[in-house]
């Protein structure tokens, strides 16, 4: 009798053969039994894509087969819900969102549990015990409970989704989220080399992302306009559409056009990306820029806290500060008005007394 694999999806390697131009695939069948199949592709990654559509069919039909009410949660988020989403997911929400769900869902106490058992009870004790984790994290996972049972009510398994009425424990600690002020930028653009206060000042003073920032080319600058296209990103190496699926033009502002003429006058790669790797054909990771050659320096003067999220909150912040526009600012860092004012923006103790001032000499 053939060995039972365990329920999951399968991502088999095709092997060469002796036989020219021909693959060989070895993979689970539906009903668990050992398969094998041949290959005729020019190249192994020609015969891996020809192996890959077919092996999406082979687990298509493998999760049908399992699929019912008394299929464990941690199952059907492995084998069902996971790979659905992958195809949807951009490359930096998959790597986030798919290792919270294999840490804490997949590999947590509701992992065992039958989807048809799965009541507002059990839940909301699994959110509750995670009262000491940040409250962003516990917030998303109880989103990401929602998610798969939407999922498992459309295949039928389930009928109502219990994390629905489900809430965040309100004991989970709020994230700390700091922002520089106008002294702390002037102190970080000062230890920093041209290429990284390049790079940092168009997370500060343009308020972009760092995975845009290192999708920018040199055509993408209009130095009469003084604007940048931003029309794609990069993510651990990886290029993608922007997040929000849409290009945008971000303006630039004075420093930030000389330090991008001074960089490019320095700039030996000859790459047409701005913030080019060794080799000049992609992009630098600016997580290695980030923890080699700006972080260090930022350290230096205190500021090793003062990474690219923060940059983003600084840009909202001060901006807010500065008197702009909400509407174009937020524009311009590429997201709305709401996210703006409630993720980004953190107003000190001064903007808030002008605040309450101003309210109190309008009514007397």
């Amino acid at each position: 009798m053939p060995r039972m694999r365990p329920t999951g999806t399968q991502n088999p390697t095709v092997r060469e053969t002796p036989t020219k131009d021909s693959y060989s695939l070895v993979y689970y069948k539906p009903d668990g039994g050992r398969g094998t199949k041949t290959f005729h592709a020019t190249s192994k990654r020609a015969a891996q894509l020809q192996a890959n559509a077919f092996i999406a069919e082979i687990n298509r039909e493998r999760q049908e087969r399992t699929k019912s009410p008394s299929m464990a949660l941690g199952i059907y988020a492995e084998t069902v819900y996971l790979p659905w989403k992958r195809g949807q997911w951009k490359a930096s929400t998959a790597v986030t969102t798919e290792q919270r769900i294999r840490q804490h869902i997949i590999g947590g106490s509701l992992a065992a549990v039958p989807l048809a058992q799965l009541d507002r009870t059990a839940i909301q004790g699994f959110l509750d015990a995670k009262a000491l984790e940040p409250r962003s994290v516990v917030s998303h996972l109880r989103f990401d409970l929602r998610a798969i049972l939407a999922l498992a009510i459309s295949d039928g398994l389930v009928q109502t989704n219990q994390a629905d009425v489900c809430r965040t424990p309100g004991t989970c600690a709020a994230p700390d989220q700091p922002v520089m002020t106008a002294d702390d930028v002037r102190r970080a653009l000062s230890v920093l080399d041209v290429r990284e206060r390049c790079f940092y000042r168009l997370a500060v003073y343009a308020g972009m992302r760092p995975g845009e920032i290192c999708g920018l080319k040199w055509a993408d600058i209009d130095e009469h306009a003084r604007t940048a296209v931003v029309d794609d990103r990069w993510y651990n190496g990886q290029p993608g559409t922007v997040k929000t699926g849409k290009p945008r033009v971000v303006a630039l502002s004075d420093s930030v056009m000389t330090d991008l003429h001074v960089w490019h006058m320095l700039a030996a790669s000859g790459s047409e990306y701005i913030f080019a790797a060794e080799g000049g054909k992609t992009p630098v990771k600016y997580t290695n820029l980030w923890q080699r050659d700006i972080r260090p320096r930022l350290q230096s003067v205190g500021l090793g806290w003062a990474d690219f999220r923060c940059a983003r909150r600084t840009n909202a912040t001060l901006m807010a500060a500065a008197g702009a526009d909400p509407v174009v600012a937020a524009a311009n860092r590429g997201h709305g008005v709401n996210v703006s004012i409630n993720d980004y923006t953190r107003p000190g103790a001064g903007p808030k007394a002008e605040a309450v001032g101003l309210l109190e000499g309008y009514i007397t």
